[in-house]
C-alpha cells in the first residue's frame, strides 16, 4: 500500500536549458522519502525537455511531463497543482536553486507545527555566485506558529516579496479556490496574497531556503507594455477576494494593500519610462494608452483612491512615498 507524499516540489519549465539541471540537482541532493518532484515543460523551443528526460532516467524520483500546447506561466502552474499529490506544495522556478538543508528545515517545521502556510527567505544568485545577504520575505513574527491572519496578509504585502517560491502551502489551501491567472505575467504576485488570505495559520522561517537567480532573461529584465500592464493590475483579483472575506473591514490591510498597489504602479511606470527612452517616440500613442491602463490598474487594486492615498502618505509623514507616488501617477497623464 503506497502512501501519499508529504511534499510536492513543482517546477514549471520554459526555455531554461542553461539552468534547469542545476535546479533539479539542488532538489535531488536533499530529496528523501515522501517527496515527489514534478517538472512540467511548457513546449520549450530549446533543450530543456531533453535535459529533464535524461535526468529522469537516472533519478526515478523525478517525474517529467510536457504540455501539449504552450499554456504560459499561469496555466503551467495550474497544471502542476492539478497533478500534485503531496500534502504540501512548493513551487521552484527552473532557473533558481533550493539551498542545502532547506528540505530538512521544512520537514522539521511541518512535523512540529503543521502550519497551513510556511514562508522562507532567500538569497540572490548572480554570475559571481550567491550573495551573502538574506532577503526577508515577510515582515511580521518569525519562528512561531501564528493564527493572526491579518498579520500574515499585511506581512506579505508590506514585504513586497510576492513570489510563490518562498511560500509553501498545504494543498488544501490551494483547493479553497486559489488558482493562478492565465495569459498574464506576474501571476505569482496575483496569487500569493490570496494564499495568505486563505491560510488559517502560518510559520515564517527567517532563513534562506532558495537562491533566486538574476539574469538577462527574467521577466523584470525584459519589460514590455503588456508586462507593465499586468504588473499594475496584478493585485486587482486579491482586492476583490479580500473585499468578500471576513477581513474586509480591516484598516491595516486596507493601507497595506494601497501601499502595495502604489509600489506596483511605481515599478510599472518606471518600466514604461525605460521603454519610452528606447523607443525614440515610435510608440507614443501606445505608451500613453498603457500609462492610462496602469492608473486604472492602481484604481482596481487599491482600496484607497489616488487622492486619498496621497493624502494619507502626507498625514503619516511619508514624504518619500508621497513623492514617488505623485511622480509615477502623473507620468504621461
Amino acid at each position: 500500500m503506497s502512501c501519499s507524499p508529504w511534499l510536492s516540489i513543482l517546477i514549471p519549465v520554459y526555455k531554461a536549458q542553461a539552468y534547469v539541471q542545476a535546479c533539479v540537482q539542488s532538489v535531488l541532493a536533499q530529496c528523501g522519502e515522501g517527496v515527489e518532484i514534478l517538472a512540467l515543460d511548457d513546449c520549450s523551443p530549446d533543450k530543456s525537455l531533453a535535459i529533464l528526460q535524461d535526468m529522469a532516467q537516472r533519478w526515478p524520483a523525478l517525474r517529467v511531463e510536457r504540455n501539449s500546447l504552450n499554456l504560459g506561466p499561469g496555466g503551467t502552474r495550474n497544471a502542476l497543482l492539478d497533478a500534485a499529490q503531496g500534502d504540501y506544495v512548493w513551487f521552484l522556478d527552473a532557473d533558481d536553486l533550493m539551498l542545502p538543508g532547506a528540505l530538512a528545515a521544512l520537514r522539521q517545521v511541518v512535523v512540529q507545527y503543521q502550519p497551513e502556510l510556511v514562508l522562507c527567505d532567500y538569497v540572490v544568485l548572480t554570475k559571481a555566485g550567491p550573495t551573502q545577504a538574506c532577503k526577508r520575505t515577510f515582515f511580521g513574527r518569525s519562528d512561531v506558529l501564528s493564527h493572526d491572519r491579518r498579520d500574515l496578509v499585511c506581512g506579505v504585502l508590506d514585504g513586497g516579496e510576492t513570489h510563490v517560491w518562498s511560500k509553501i502551502a498545504r494543498r488544501q489551501v490551494w483547493a479553497r479556490g486559489v488558482r493562478f491567472p492565465e495569459g498574464v505575467f506576474f501571476e505569482d504576485t496575483a496569487v500569493t496574497p490570496q494564499l495568505a488570505l486563505n491560510a488559517r495559520h502560518f510559520y515564517h522561517c527567517p532563513q534562506p531556503w532558495v537562491a533566486y537567480r538574476q539574469h538577462g532573461d527574467s521577466i523584470l529584465a525584459n519589460m514590455s507594455l503588456q508586462k507593465a500592464r499586468d504588473w499594475a493590475w496584478s493585485l486587482s483579483a486579491f482586492r476583490r477576494a479580500w473585499a468578500a472575506s471576513d477581513l474586509a473591514d480591516d484598516a491595516r490591510i486596507q493601507v497595506a494593500l494601497a501601499r502595495a498597489a502604489a509600489s506596483n504602479l511605481h515599478g510599472a511606470m518606471r518600466a514604461l519610462q525605460g521603454l519610452r527612452r528606447t523607443s525614440a517616440g515610435a510608440q507614443d500613442a501606445a505608451l500613453h494608452s498603457t500609462a492610462d491602463a496602469l492608473r486604472q490598474g492602481f484604481a482596481a487594486s487599491s482600496p484607497l483612491s489616488a487622492r486619498d492615498y496621497a493624502v494619507y502618505c502626507l498625514r503619516q509623514g511619508w514624504l518619500g512615498r508621497w513623492w514617488r507616488f505623485r511622480r509615477s501617477y502623473r507620468f504621461l497623464a
